[in-house]
């Protein structure tokens, strides 16, 4: 007596094994339903993790442009008070250069060096406030952190130099204004210093 045929999705049958209907249970049709869920119901589980993720995005953009904004207005108070200090220093040192022969002595140099130094610092903290301000989005880009960053490195030097050429003069008399002027260029160079600081790191951020 032959064994008998049973269909192939049975594995047992092509062995000649008798078949257990035991064995092989028949398999579940997946019901679709297109009914809406009822007011109220949570999502399933794949729309809740999108919306979560969606959300958590939202929450890291925000943090980040809330970081931008306080280095912003932080950059925008350094300038301001490097324009402050720049515009004083200028004063002073073109006061008391007056005093002096016109190229007479190291002195002299010295002083004209200074009111390079100020009065270049005026008119690029002038520009960059007015970026700051008015046009921020100009100095998003890579390459314009990069030369916020190289500007305010080499300035930095040159308030460090000014201050240092000044310090080293020999005054006899009145001396209030050079001693003012002394003073301001080492002060113009800490917030400069912090800029420069800033602007690497913005444009290591971006780079």
């Amino acid at each position: 007596m032959s064994a008998p045929s049973y269909p192939a999705a049975y594995p047992d049958a092509e062995a000649g094994v008798p078949h257990n209907p035991n064995a092989y249970p028949p398999a579940q049709p997946q019901m679709t339903s297109n009914v809406p869920p009822a007011p109220g119901a949570p999502p399933p589980p794949q729309q809740a993790g999108a919306k979560h993720h969606v959300s958590s995005g939202g929450f890291m953009s925000g943090i980040h442009d809330a970081g931008s904004r306080r280095s912003r207005w932080l950059h925008t108070l350094l300038r301001a008070l490097i324009l402050f200090f720049a515009i004083i220093t200028l004063g002073c040192a073109a006061s008391f250069r007056k005093r002096l022969a016109f190229g007479s002595n190291s002195a002299y140099h010295r002083l004209s060096y200074t009111l390079f130094v100020s009065a270049s610092e005026l008119i690029l903290s002038l520009v960059l406030l007015a970026l700051l301000l008015f046009r921020p989005s100009v100095l998003g880009s890579g390459i314009a952190r990069l030369a916020v960053f190289v500007i305010a490195a080499i300035w930095a030097i040159f308030w460090l130099a000014a201050g240092a050429s000044l310090a080293d003069l020999e005054c006899y008399g009145s001396c209030g204004k050079l001693h003012a002027a002394t003073a301001f260029s080492f002060l113009a160079f800490v917030p400069t210093l912090v800029i420069t600081y800033l602007a690497f790191r913005a444009w290591r951020h971006v780079a």
